[in-house]
């Protein structure tokens, strides 16, 4: 049995019928000389032949009885792998018949009482073109995590072999074990981190640094809270429902705007989205003023790379809207590095 963190099981928690929780992702691919149709059953087939690879996608979450611990990860009984694979087979040979498709997919949460992901395969587009859409619960997954899906779609080599499905048989669930089981473990974490604390006074230098840490970090995240996002015209009740726009960014361009100026990507990406909101404000009409964003910031280290989960953490940073595109990039590298040095993100956990 492995339970979830408090950040995965937070993602289960917000999420309601208007703002779903999972992440979403739509890939057009290229057709091979002479194909005039992506093999769906292939795809389907070696995606079977490495779930093994990935056990989460055969797990559903389960409550523990009597809510004595957190959620935890069991083996579904019923796992069919047509329940999470979808082939259209009506042709979507347009642009906007895709983005359509897209819509209507990613506007439907994932259902509960199965594995919390699903594929939808589009065989056949205009230009000879197929395409694949995605969708993964934020409970399973984080940014880094969710290219493991990738790992059951595309291989590294263009010639690779499909590999046979590996003998599965789901472990039973002992509902009652693993909540006593829960329980006694939430326990002894709890007895360990008094403990850490205890040993921390042993070690006052070490335990004044982070003390120091946790401070700043708890004053931090406190006053973030203590201060939501101002009402705007971007804050409004929201339904189901999800419009989707493409546009496209050279990643070239944004990497050398990167090193001309000696900021992060990260900066870069984010003062091209201040930029965004300073047009979108006057077209809602509505005066282009500073917003503030939720940005995730990735913890994971390389202990825990190909494991599934969360690894990150938040920083809540105001996007300069106004001014020059110069302007909103040196504002954005300025504010970023000064969440950074303050201790949020190392003494975020």
């Amino acid at each position: 049995m492995e339970r979830l963190s408090a950040l995965d099981a937070s993602f289960l928690r917000v999420e309601t019928p208007t703002a779903h929780m999972h992440v979403g992702w739509l890939a057009t691919l290229d057709l091979p000389r002479g194909a005039q149709a992506l093999e769906a059953g292939t795809v389907a087939e070696r995606i079977a032949g490495r779930l093994h690879l990935l056990p989460r996608f055969r797990q559903t979450i389960r409550e523990p009885v009597g809510g004595l611990a957190p959620p935890y990860w069991a083996d579904a009984e019923d796992f069919c792998l047509d329940d999470h694979i979808r082939i259209e087979s009506e042709p979507r040979p347009t642009l906007s018949a895709l983005m359509e498709l897209a819509e209507e997919f990613f506007s439907v949460p994932l259902r509960r009482d199965r594995p919390l992901w699903e594929l939808r395969i589009v065989p056949r587009l205009a230009g000879r073109r197929a395409a694949i859409l995605g969708k993964i619960h934020h409970a399973m997954v984080d940014g880094v995590a969710a290219v493991q899906l990738g790992l059951l779609l595309f291989d590294g080599a263009p010639e690779a072999e499909a590999a046979l499905p590996v003998p599965w048989k789901p472990v039973a669930d002992r509902a009652v074990r693993n909540a006593l089981g829960g329980a006694r473990d939430t326990a002894l974490e709890q007895f360990r981190s008094a403990r850490r604390v205890a040993e921390l006074g042993l070690s006052p230098g070490r335990g004044l640094r982070m003390a120091d840490s946790m401070r700043r970090a708890a004053f931090g995240l406190a006053d973030d809270v203590l201060h939501p996002a101002p009402d705007s015209y971007l804050n409004v009740p929201i339904g189901p429902r999800r419009r989707l726009v493409g546009a496209s960014l050279s990643l070239q361009r944004a990497l050398a705007i990167k090193e001309r100026t000696d900021t992060k990507l990260n900066d870069v990406v984010l003062a091209t989205v201040a930029g965004a909101l300073a047009r979108l404000a006057p077209a809602h009409g509505e005066d282009a003023i500073d917003l503030r964003a939720m940005v995730p910031a990735n913890v994971r280290t390389e202990a825990a790379d190909g494991q599934g989960g969360n690894a990150i953490s938040f920083l809540f940073v105001d996007l300069p809207v106004r001014g020059g595109p110069a302007q909103r990039l040196a504002a954005v590298s300025e504010r970023m590095r000064a969440l950074k040095d303050d201790g949020r993100i190392a003494g975020s956990e």
